[in-house]
């Protein structure tokens, strides 16, 4: 006859060798775990040679936090940059980093503009979705100091609404919307009463600062007029100005400029590497603009450019 099986409960796993269990189950627990006499001198120096091997990698216990940021901050500066940076906090203000010299427009989704929205709502719609990703994850800047008659101060005032604007979780997406051009309206009326235009169109800069204030405040006809009294080789000016023409509905003007702009973005490309991203951009506008004007072989060209 083959041998009984042994009674695998018989002994208790938590007991000491050669102890059997009172109740034979091996969840009984009412006898006390005795180790080896070396064991727990064992334990104590593996826990040891673990705790210097902890103070080697993150600096000890009292430090380590202030050594794992340090190490953060070095893979941060070691992972690959993207085309954007964020500007030092001491460079001058550009609106143009907002994204509205560089809108991505979208195309109608109606039949025509009489039974679809009007492209000067397109171009807004267009105009947050842009500010939003642009804003998304940056820190709230803080208000700006300096003299108030100077162009560049209601300029970088206007910056910090914005962004704060956009970055509120207070307000939907119209809201949003009403109070940039809000606070664009009352930054042209500033700029005008104190007589600090002036001082803004002293640099390219400047001069795309308030082309870009006045797109935010709608001024669509009045950024055509002063472009045609005054020409910019500009290219992020004259992407608004081209703009302002889609807004108006007139496509074919605003081709004509996107044309305009895309020579003199491509001049800069070498130097400027995110250059290459307004450009695509640029190509995406004009696709826009044929697709308005029912021309769709040019436009899926052009989409694909």
């Amino acid at each position: 006859d083959s041998p009984a099986p042994a009674n695998k409960f018989t002994s208790n796993p938590f007991d000491t060798p050669g102890k059997m269990s009172s109740n034979g189950t091996p969840c009984d627990t009412t006898h006390e775990l005795s180790l080896p006499s070396n064991t727990s001198s064992l334990l104590t120096n593996e826990i040891a040679v673990k705790k210097q091997e902890s103070s080697l990698q993150w600096g000890g216990r009292e430090n380590g936090s202030q050594s794992l940021k340090s190490q953060i901050q070095m893979m941060k500066l070691s992972m690959p940059r993207s085309f954007k940076s964020s500007p030092p906090k001491s460079a001058p203000v550009d609106l143009a980093n907002l994204a509205v010299s560089t809108i991505c427009l979208a195309p109608r989704l109606g039949a025509g503009i009489d039974q679809g929205r009007q492209p000067f709502e397109r171009m807004k719609t267009s105009l947050m979705l842009n500010m939003h990703q642009e804003c998304q994850g940056s820190e709230s800047c803080d208000p700006p100091q300096g003299n108030t008659k100077k162009g560049k101060f209601h300029v970088a005032k206007l910056d910090h609404l914005l962004r704060n604007a956009v970055a509120s979780h207070e307000s939907c997406f119209a809201q949003k919307s009403q109070q940039t051009s809000i606070y664009a309206r009352e930054t042209a009326t500033q700029l005008e009463a104190q007589n600090a235009i002036k001082s803004l169109t002293k640099n390219e800069l400047g001069k795309r600062n308030l082309t870009c204030c006045k797109f935010l405040a709608g001024s669509y006809r009045e950024i055509i007029n002063d472009e045609k009294s005054k020409p910019t080789k500009d290219g992020l000016a004259l992407m608004t100005v081209a703009s302002s023409h889609y807004a108006l509905g007139k496509y074919e003007s605003a081709l004509s400029i996107f044309q305009r702009a895309g020579i003199e973005l491509k001049k800069k490309i070498s130097s400027k590497p995110e250059y290459v991203i307004h450009c695509a951009k640029l190509f995406n506008n004009m696709g826009v603009c044929y697709f308005e004007m029912n021309n769709f072989e040019k436009a899926m060209l052009t989409f694909q450019r």
